[in-house]
């Protein structure tokens, strides 16, 4: 990542897996899994894992001479994970898949997942691995024109496991629906979870066999 030092304060194009659009900004910081622009509004925290390719951009504006600093980080060297954890109560943006970029707030953070609570969505677990990328709200931006207690009066706490296969064996027999998505067969009743494989039956009654691996998202059961 140190081939990136030549590009620090300068305005940056980057093609990131599953956007459209590449973001751009100032290249403001980076560490061994993460790179940080500021788009001149908001600071991006885009996992490296995702970066397909980053470049200079020359068409750019000037960058600005000052920038308000990003979200601190608990150590030394820049990391994505203490940056997430870091995030915690504070009004997030995340993209993961699809058309939807989800909006709200970070509830837990575990070994391969994230708890991720939405005022629209409810309850989310988010795969780490899967996360493209992350802009944490200024303290100031009032989500949905609400108050953060009206925001949060459908919070409440979830009882989860650490790890996200354990977690999904433990919502056998509900219904759920991955990835964000209107597609029927990434909904319906979880029958079973064999890692690395789960059972999922569709509205039809046609079992449906995948891997976990590839599941971004799970909307959590409400019982």
């Amino acid at each position: 990542m140190n081939l990136l030092k030549d590009l620090l304060g300068k305005q940056v194009i980057a093609m990131v897996s599953g956007l459209l659009q590449p973001l751009e900004g100032t290249l403001i910081d980076y560490g061994p899994d993460v790179v940080i622009i500021n788009n001149g509004v908001k600071y991006l925290y885009i996992p490296a894992a995702h970066i397909r390719f980053l470049m200079q951009n020359t068409e750019a504006a000037a960058s600005p001479d000052h920038v308000d600093q990003s979200l601190p980080s608990s150590q030394d060297t820049i990391s994505l994970r203490p940056l997430v954890e870091n995030s915690k109560g504070i009004f997030t943006e995340i993209y993961i898949t699809g058309v939807h970029v989800l909006h709200g707030y970070i509830q837990n953070i575990l070994d391969d997942y994230l708890l991720f609570y939405s005022p629209v969505f409810d309850t989310i677990l988010v795969r780490m691995k899967h996360l493209k990328y992350m802009i944490p709200y200024p303290a100031k931006v009032v989500p949905y024109a609400l108050k953060e207690d009206e925001l949060l009066s459908n919070l409440s706490a979830v009882s989860v496991e650490p790890d996200f296969n354990r977690q999904l064996e433990n919502m056998v027999g509900n219904f759920i629906a991955m990835d964000m998505v209107n597609d029927p067969q990434k909904v319906g009743l979880l029958k079973k979870v064999q890692a690395p494989m789960f059972e999922l039956v569709t509205p039809n009654g046609e079992s449906i066999f995948g891997l976990i691996d590839h599941i971004q998202t799970v909307n959590f059961p409400r019982k």
